[in-house]
């Protein structure tokens, strides 16, 4: 097929210019229904032309040649090439391929469960299913089922301890930008929250087919393949082409996409982000498109070495690390190693958020930096099941330390200086009544800036955030945003 190859990229962008033309590929000649095992230059047109008055009225330059340098042709009709978004019901535990999305979007497929290059416990999909065509932010929440397929408001309320019952089951994590041209992928991928890993609501075997993944493959010109896809569920096909060049419509427009693999029919919209298996259950591509006709995906060994993917198979109920959700919002966060930068404006939340099973002491050092929040300056805090508990530093209105928990607030604490290291702490005091202080160390002094007794919160604590936070701790923003500012968190530690 090498030849092919070479031959199909010589004359590649000719052939997409020509009249009906809408993707090239290399796969065998088909004569009569049947493969020769000949290599030929596939060319995919919407509709094959049989009446004979109509081939009379293209001109020769918009005739598909018999041969190219040699290597024979073929046309094959294949209709409009189209997204593709069956599995569309609530399943807990989650299972691949199954309907999910992004809350703006309608509903794709949850293609598998993996982990990525930094040990987290991941899903897979498209970037036009998970991010929204570029356009969603890292740290949005991801529903399943998708929001068209789902009977309750897709809504993100964070993370209480009866997650069983969230609509989401992680958070946007890490996407490929969708461009005009030379795109190899459409994918995206969400780091499952560590509750729902640790509820054990988490099944990487594949309905219907009753198997897990066992590894990675590459495809082939006549390979039997399968998936499990939100609409069509189950179902096979085989390899027409590889290395096809297609251009599909999105929302924001045309995009170009080289290196694709076309199968014969087996999805309809709505599967858009099924992983393909051969019959051994190695993965060889990732579904993004389609037409009434064929099958269009991307070769999986992209995917894999864009995220660092490897395959899990469920016998881990933890992730390997205690890793952060990102939740910029209207910012961004950067982080290298264990420090945190915001880029926020003023009056937004923006933070990052990791799981905790209660706490002794956490602690972090926050740098003021240029930030002019003042409830949502850059902070620390704790999250229980019925309320929160925050200190932070406030850049506006004096430059005052902030404390606050549940409805209440302190805000008359010390002084604050722009691009300053404060260490922030919140402890658990074992005294005789039994309370929980936040305190911030200026220039070698611990400053207690809010105290409540620990009876305020009458579970265990379940998460800790770092960064811009609202008046309780959570996501919401202020009626306007400020100018933008910048804040660090670093040394963060819990005991």
């Amino acid at each position: 097929m090498s030849e092919a190859l070479q031959v199909k990229n010589r004359y590649n962008e000719s052939l997409l210019k020509l009249h009906n033309v809408v993707g090239t590929g290399v796969g065998e000649k088909y004569v009569n229904g049947l493969p020769t095992g000949e290599p030929a230059v596939l060319i995919f047109v919407k509709h094959k032309m049989s009446n004979q008055d109509n081939i009379n009225r293209l001109s020769s330059e918009d005739m598909v040649p018999q041969t190219l340098d040699n290597i024979q042709t073929d046309v094959i009709e294949v209709g409009d090439i189209v997204l593709q978004g069956g599995l569309k019901q609530r399943v807990r535990p989650l299972l691949p391929g199954y309907s999910c999305g992004h809350g703006d979007i309608t509903a794709g497929t949850l293609g598998g469960f993996f982990r990525d290059k930094d040990g987290d416990i991941v899903a897979l999909s498209n970037n036009h299913v998970m991010a929204n065509e570029n356009a969603a932010q890292i740290g949005d929440a991801i529903y399943q089922p998708g929001p068209v397929d789902s009977s309750t408001q897709c809504k993100f309320n964070g993370w209480p301890d009866n997650v069983a019952d969230l609509p989401y089951f992680g958070t946007l994590k890490n996407f490929v930008k969708i461009n005009a041209t030379g795109n190899v992928q459409d994918s995206a991928i969400t780091k499952i929250h560590e509750k729902i890993i640790k509820a054990g609501l988490v099944n990487p075997t594949y309905t219907i087919i009753g198997k897990k993944a066992s590894g990675w493959g590459t495809a082939k010109v006549g390979d039997q393949l399968q998936k499990c896809g939100r609409t069509s569920g189950h179902t096979t096909g085989s390899v027409l082409a590889l290395h096809g060049t297609f251009t599909i419509e999105y929302d924001f427009g045309p995009a170009e996409f080289q290196d694709c693999i076309v199968s014969t029919f087996m999805s309809q919209g709505g599967d858009s982000g099924s992983v393909i298996y051969d019959f051994n259950m190695n993965a060889v591509s990732l579904l993004f498109a389609g037409s009434n006709k064929v099958t269009i995906s991307n070769p999986i060994d992209a995917v894999r070495k864009y995220y660092g993917l490897e395959i899990w198979d469920g016998g881990a109920n933890t992730p390997t690390v205690n890793s952060w959700n990102l939740f910029p919002r209207q910012g961004k966060i950067a982080q290298q190693n264990d420090t945190f930068t915001f880029t926020a404006p003023a009056n937004c939340a923006c933070y990052a958020e990791r799981y905790i099973d209660d706490f002794n002491v956490v602690e972090c050092v926050v740098n003021s930096g240029s930030d002019a929040g003042a409830t949502w300056g850059p902070g620390l805090t704790v999250q229980w099941p019925n309320g929160s508990f925050k200190v932070n530093l406030r850049g506006s209105n004096g430059g005052k330390f902030g404390g606050y928990y549940n409805s209440d607030y302190n805000i008359n604490a010390g002084k604050i200086r722009p691009n300053t290291d404060y260490t922030l702490r919140i402890r658990r005091l074992y005294n005789g009544n039994k309370s929980i202080v936040g305190e911030v160390q200026d220039g070698g002094q611990w400053v207690t800036v809010v105290a409540v007794p620990s009876s305020v919160y009458r579970s265990k604590a379940n998460c800790v955030r770092i960064g811009k936070t609202d008046l309780r701790g959570g996501a919401t923003d202020h009626n306007a945003a400020g100018v933008v500012g910048i804040s660090t968190v670093k040394n963060f530690r819990i005991s």
